[in-house]
Protein backbone atom coordinates (compact mmCIF):
# COMPACT_ATOMS: atom_id res chain seq x y z
CA UNK A 1 0.00 0.00 0.00
CA UNK A 2 1.10 3.10 -1.25
CA UNK A 3 -0.76 5.35 1.32
CA UNK A 4 -4.17 6.20 2.52
CA UNK A 5 -6.14 9.22 3.67
CA UNK A 6 -9.47 10.36 5.17
CA UNK A 7 -11.93 12.71 3.88
CA UNK A 8 -14.80 14.90 5.69
CA UNK A 9 -18.45 13.09 4.74
CA UNK A 10 -19.07 16.77 3.30
CA UNK A 11 -16.20 16.86 0.65
CA UNK A 12 -17.45 17.63 -2.79
CA UNK A 13 -14.46 17.61 -4.60
CA UNK A 14 -11.40 14.96 -4.53
CA UNK A 15 -8.96 16.07 -7.44
CA UNK A 16 -6.46 18.23 -5.16
CA UNK A 17 -5.93 14.27 -3.01
CA UNK A 18 -5.87 12.10 -6.46
CA UNK A 19 -3.66 14.91 -7.49
CA UNK A 20 -1.42 13.97 -4.57
CA UNK A 21 -2.38 10.06 -5.47
CA UNK A 22 -1.08 10.11 -8.96
CA UNK A 23 2.30 11.29 -7.85
CA UNK A 24 2.46 7.89 -6.54
CA UNK A 25 1.76 6.20 -9.32
CA UNK A 26 -0.55 3.39 -7.71
CA UNK A 27 -1.79 0.29 -9.52
CA UNK A 28 -5.47 0.83 -8.20
CA UNK A 29 -7.33 2.84 -6.17
CA UNK A 30 -9.64 1.64 -3.36
CA UNK A 31 -12.27 3.29 -1.38
CA UNK A 32 -13.71 1.90 1.78
CA UNK A 33 -17.25 3.57 1.84
CA UNK A 34 -20.76 3.93 0.64
CA UNK A 35 -21.30 5.01 -3.52
CA UNK A 36 -23.43 8.08 -1.43
CA UNK A 37 -20.34 8.99 0.57
CA UNK A 38 -17.47 9.84 -2.18
CA UNK A 39 -17.56 6.50 -3.82
CA UNK A 40 -18.96 7.49 -7.12
CA UNK A 41 -17.68 10.81 -7.16
CA UNK A 42 -13.87 9.38 -6.51
CA UNK A 43 -14.61 7.49 -9.77
CA UNK A 44 -15.46 10.41 -11.44
CA UNK A 45 -12.96 12.61 -10.56
CA UNK A 46 -10.44 9.99 -11.32
CA UNK A 47 -10.98 11.00 -15.25
CA UNK A 48 -9.87 14.43 -14.53
CA UNK A 49 -6.32 13.46 -13.12
CA UNK A 50 -3.39 12.60 -15.38
CA UNK A 51 -2.21 9.47 -14.92
CA UNK A 52 -5.52 7.79 -12.74
CA UNK A 53 -7.81 7.65 -15.89
CA UNK A 54 -7.18 3.97 -16.48
CA UNK A 55 -5.98 2.52 -13.82
CA UNK A 56 -8.67 -0.11 -11.82
CA UNK A 57 -10.94 1.42 -8.91
CA UNK A 58 -12.62 -0.87 -6.02
CA UNK A 59 -14.13 -0.74 -3.05
CA UNK A 60 -16.58 -2.96 -0.43
CA UNK A 61 -19.97 -3.50 -0.79
CA UNK A 62 -20.66 -0.13 -0.36
CA UNK A 63 -20.26 0.71 -3.85
CA UNK A 64 -21.86 -2.34 -5.37
CA UNK A 65 -25.13 -0.76 -6.11
CA UNK A 66 -27.16 0.21 -8.79
CA UNK A 67 -26.92 3.54 -8.70
CA UNK A 68 -23.10 3.33 -8.75
CA UNK A 69 -24.07 1.22 -11.37
CA UNK A 70 -25.76 3.47 -13.58
CA UNK A 71 -23.72 6.50 -12.86
CA UNK A 72 -20.35 5.56 -13.54
CA UNK A 73 -20.89 2.50 -16.40
CA UNK A 74 -21.58 5.07 -19.09
CA UNK A 75 -18.46 6.89 -18.15
CA UNK A 76 -15.96 4.55 -19.75
CA UNK A 77 -12.17 4.35 -18.49
CA UNK A 78 -10.60 2.19 -15.36
CA UNK A 79 -12.52 -1.12 -14.70
CA UNK A 80 -14.58 -0.66 -11.08
CA UNK A 81 -14.35 -3.62 -8.88
CA UNK A 82 -16.46 -4.09 -5.83
CA UNK A 83 -16.25 -7.23 -3.13
CA UNK A 84 -18.85 -8.46 -0.80
CA UNK A 85 -18.46 -10.60 1.75
CA UNK A 86 -20.93 -13.52 1.22
CA UNK A 87 -21.18 -16.11 -1.52
CA UNK A 88 -22.90 -15.70 -4.65
CA UNK A 89 -25.13 -18.07 -5.70
CA UNK A 90 -26.32 -16.67 -8.78
CA UNK A 91 -24.71 -19.85 -10.64
CA UNK A 92 -25.17 -22.12 -8.08
CA UNK A 93 -27.89 -25.20 -8.77
CA UNK A 94 -28.43 -25.83 -5.48
CA UNK A 95 -29.79 -22.38 -5.18
CA UNK A 96 -32.23 -22.48 -8.14
CA UNK A 97 -35.45 -23.21 -6.66
CA UNK A 98 -34.43 -20.52 -4.05
CA UNK A 99 -33.92 -17.92 -6.51
CA UNK A 100 -36.81 -18.44 -8.47
CA UNK A 101 -38.88 -18.18 -5.46
CA UNK A 102 -37.62 -14.84 -4.38
CA UNK A 103 -37.91 -13.44 -8.19
CA UNK A 104 -41.23 -13.91 -7.73
CA UNK A 105 -42.15 -12.61 -4.52
CA UNK A 106 -39.59 -9.70 -4.78
CA UNK A 107 -38.86 -6.72 -6.28
CA UNK A 108 -35.42 -6.84 -5.45
CA UNK A 109 -33.89 -10.47 -7.03
CA UNK A 110 -30.73 -8.79 -7.21
CA UNK A 111 -29.85 -8.39 -3.21
CA UNK A 112 -26.86 -10.79 -3.18
CA UNK A 113 -27.45 -10.81 0.80
CA UNK A 114 -31.05 -12.28 0.62
CA UNK A 115 -29.33 -16.27 0.13
CA UNK A 116 -27.10 -15.14 2.89
CA UNK A 117 -30.03 -13.73 5.33
CA UNK A 118 -32.05 -17.13 4.11
CA UNK A 119 -29.46 -19.37 5.71
CA UNK A 120 -28.79 -17.71 8.75
CA UNK A 121 -32.70 -17.23 9.77
CA UNK A 122 -32.78 -21.33 9.48
CA UNK A 123 -29.63 -21.72 11.70
CA UNK A 124 -31.20 -19.13 13.60
CA UNK A 125 -34.31 -21.52 13.73
CA UNK A 126 -32.15 -24.34 14.65
CA UNK A 127 -30.85 -23.05 17.14
CA UNK A 128 -33.72 -22.19 19.37
CA UNK A 129 -34.62 -25.41 18.55
CA UNK A 130 -32.07 -27.30 20.08
CA UNK A 131 -31.62 -24.49 23.41
CA UNK A 132 -35.29 -25.44 23.95
CA UNK A 133 -34.69 -29.44 23.52
CA UNK A 134 -31.81 -28.93 25.76
CA UNK A 135 -33.81 -27.13 28.28
CA UNK A 136 -33.39 -23.42 27.71
CA UNK A 137 -36.74 -21.70 28.87
CA UNK A 138 -38.09 -18.63 27.13
CA UNK A 139 -38.28 -15.06 28.74
CA UNK A 140 -41.53 -14.70 31.14
CA UNK A 141 -42.22 -12.03 29.75
CA UNK A 142 -40.57 -8.64 28.44
CA UNK A 143 -39.70 -7.51 31.41
CA UNK A 144 -37.68 -10.85 32.75
CA UNK A 145 -34.31 -9.56 32.19
CA UNK A 146 -33.05 -12.10 33.43
CA UNK A 147 -34.51 -14.77 31.45
CA UNK A 148 -33.81 -12.90 28.46
CA UNK A 149 -30.09 -13.02 28.80
CA UNK A 150 -29.92 -16.92 30.14
CA UNK A 151 -32.20 -18.02 26.94
CA UNK A 152 -29.86 -15.70 24.00
CA UNK A 153 -26.64 -17.48 26.03
CA UNK A 154 -28.23 -20.74 25.39
CA UNK A 155 -29.42 -19.91 22.01
CA UNK A 156 -25.55 -18.65 21.19
CA UNK A 157 -24.03 -21.60 22.41
CA UNK A 158 -26.18 -23.99 20.33
CA UNK A 159 -25.39 -21.77 17.66
CA UNK A 160 -21.44 -22.71 17.70
CA UNK A 161 -22.52 -26.10 17.94
CA UNK A 162 -24.50 -26.28 14.54
CA UNK A 163 -23.47 -28.04 11.26
CA UNK A 164 -25.81 -26.98 8.53
CA UNK A 165 -25.76 -27.40 4.49
CA UNK A 166 -27.50 -24.24 3.30
CA UNK A 167 -28.19 -22.93 -0.16
CA UNK A 168 -24.67 -20.87 0.37
CA UNK A 169 -23.22 -24.16 1.38
CA UNK A 170 -21.67 -25.92 4.76
CA UNK A 171 -22.22 -23.64 7.51
CA UNK A 172 -20.06 -23.72 10.58
CA UNK A 173 -18.58 -21.86 13.44
CA UNK A 174 -15.17 -21.55 14.66
CA UNK A 175 -14.88 -20.66 18.77
CA UNK A 176 -15.75 -16.93 18.19
CA UNK A 177 -18.94 -17.38 16.52
CA UNK A 178 -17.92 -16.35 13.26
CA UNK A 179 -18.19 -18.62 10.15
CA UNK A 180 -15.75 -20.64 8.55
CA UNK A 181 -17.13 -20.19 5.05
CA UNK A 182 -15.17 -17.17 4.83
CA UNK A 183 -15.75 -16.57 0.93
CA UNK A 184 -15.68 -13.09 -1.04
CA UNK A 185 -17.70 -12.74 -4.17
CA UNK A 186 -15.52 -10.12 -6.74
CA UNK A 187 -18.02 -8.31 -8.99
CA UNK A 188 -16.67 -6.04 -11.96
CA UNK A 189 -18.81 -3.49 -13.70
CA UNK A 190 -20.03 -3.75 -16.63
CA UNK A 191 -23.44 -4.47 -18.93
CA UNK A 192 -25.23 -7.48 -18.23
CA UNK A 193 -27.49 -9.52 -20.67
CA UNK A 194 -30.53 -6.71 -20.97
CA UNK A 195 -27.51 -4.05 -21.75
CA UNK A 196 -27.91 -2.32 -19.08
CA UNK A 197 -25.38 -1.23 -16.38
CA UNK A 198 -24.83 -3.89 -13.58
CA UNK A 199 -22.16 -5.55 -11.16
CA UNK A 200 -21.43 -8.44 -12.72
CA UNK A 201 -19.78 -11.51 -10.78
CA UNK A 202 -16.43 -12.49 -11.42
CA UNK A 203 -14.95 -15.09 -8.99
CA UNK A 204 -14.89 -16.10 -5.38
CA UNK A 205 -12.10 -15.99 -3.03
CA UNK A 206 -11.91 -18.38 -0.14
CA UNK A 207 -10.24 -16.50 2.74
CA UNK A 208 -8.10 -18.44 5.04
Amino acid sequence: MLGHSSEPGTTTSYVSLLTQIATKHPDGIYFGGLDSTGGILIRQQMKQVPGLQNIPYSGGDGIVTPSFATTIQPLGGPSSYGTVAVVDTSKNPNAATFNQQYKAAFTDPENVYSAAAYDCANILIQAVKKALANGAHTPASSSDTAGGVAFRTAVIAAVQGIQYDGITGHQSFDTNGDTNLKIISIYKLGLNTSSKPDWLYEAAVNVV
